[in-house]
């Protein structure tokens, strides 16, 4: 009983957060319970308190509902009709009950005079009177239960109807009290009726990354083997003992192939925040991947403006996605791009000869380019 009593005690601590939302939807996750207090005034005048306490059950996709009071509880299982289950002695008789239940032979229940006149509030013709089951739900199903007559806790679990369910309602119907008159004999006394006629409406906030494990997994090793063939093309393309060659652009560009090939974007949605995270770095290491070139050196000394030319447009081009992008990594790939792409223009200048007016014009359009992505710099940071 004491234990009881300390159990009570430490529901009722988390019935306030409840009370504010009951007008409205209450949030149940895995981490956050529904508890609620009721309070039963009886035809003899006593208060009969019971504690409501729902649980969501995320790995067996279950809502488990538990009554709790000082009392012993008495639930219905089904709609139960007063004059099958109660004879003219004012006995309920646990075998006419239309539900199987649990009960020690020996056991008699005695219906009170405060008991019927409670139902009084509800009806005048008692004996035609249909209790009403104690628990029901909206978008979940009860699993099957040992149904007792005689409980301390009450405790169903509904069964969520699919794993994206995410709205159920949980019903409380009538419920009856009943105190055991003699210690040593299994004789009670069924003291109060009460139709609770309560619902509570339950918005169910999953945890998406649950048993996703494996995903998490197969995600975060997409995003490492990228990263490693991304590094692996920047170290061939920075690497300085050896010139940019026609043959080492073909290997370059070969390997860039089978990187693209074998990483391609991932483009599904998923409501695992540490998956979708992942897979936004993944896919933001697929935008570097596609834009990483080599240059082969030019090695006239009278200056190529097609070369300047083509090299602009591209510095166009990376200058745009810095602009338009809102993701910081893909961002800062860019202007590493954009400042490689101007270190080899610049160089190639200062190394060649300019002789005509088209080469003149297409260096012109790469300075002016120039000036626009150190302006755009200065106004990112």
């Amino acid at each position: 009983m004491r234990n009881k009593i300390i159990f009570l005690f430490v529901l009722l601590l988390g019935v306030l957060s409840v009370k504010a939302q009951q007008d409205g939807v209450l949030k149940l996750s895995a981490e956050q319970s529904i508890t609620d207090h009721i309070d039963i005034q009886t035809s003899r005048g006593d208060n009969v308190g019971m504690i409501v306490k729902i649980l969501f059950l995320e790995d067996e996709n279950a809502v488990s509902v538990s009554l709790i009071s000082y009392h012993t509880i008495f639930a219905l299982w089904s709609d139960t009709r007063y004059r099958s289950a109660v004879n003219w002695f004012s006995r309920l008789i646990p075998h006419k009950l239309p539900f199987a239940n649990e009960c020690d032979e020996k056991a008699r229940f005695k219906i009170s005079s405060s008991t019927k006149k409670d139902m009084k509030r509800y009806t005048k013709r008692r004996r035609k009177y249909v209790m009403r089951q104690t628990l029901r739900a909206t978008g979940a199903f009860p699993l099957e239960t040992p149904t007792k007559i005689v409980n301390d806790v009450i405790e169903q679990k509904f069964l969520i109807n699919g794993d994206t369910t995410s709205h159920i309602s949980i019903f409380l119907g009538d419920i009856l009290f009943m105190e055991k008159r003699k210690p040593k004999k299994e004789k009670y006394h069924i003291f109060a009726y009460s139709k609770l006629d309560k619902e509570y409406k339950i918005a169910i906030e999953r945890d998406h990354c649950l048993s996703r494990e494996g995903d998490i997994e197969v995600a975060t090793t997409a995003f490492n083997a990228l990263q490693s063939s991304l590094a692996s093309l920047n170290e061939i393309k920075s690497n300085t003992s050896i010139s940019n060659t026609v043959e080492k652009k073909e290997l370059f560009d070969k390997l860039k192939e089978i990187a693209v090939k074998r990483f391609p974007k991932n483009l599904k949605e998923d409501k695992c925040d540490a998956i979708r995270d992942l897979y936004i770095r993944y896919n933001a290491l697929v935008d570097s991947l596609q834009n990483i070139r080599l240059a082969v050196e030019v090695k006239s000394n009278i200056a190529d403006d097609k070369y300047i030319r083509d090299r602009t447009r591209q510095l166009d081009q990376c200058m745009s996605v810095m602009q338009c992008s809102t993701d910081v990594a893909e961002c800062l790939q860019m202007k590493k791009e954009c400042e490689d792409i101007i270190s080899e223009v610049n160089l190639y200048i200062t190394s060649v000869e300019i002789i005509d007016d088209k080469t003149v014009r297409a260096v012109e359009m790469f300075y002016n380019a120039e000036k626009v992505f150190i302006n755009l710099t200065k106004y990112k940071k």
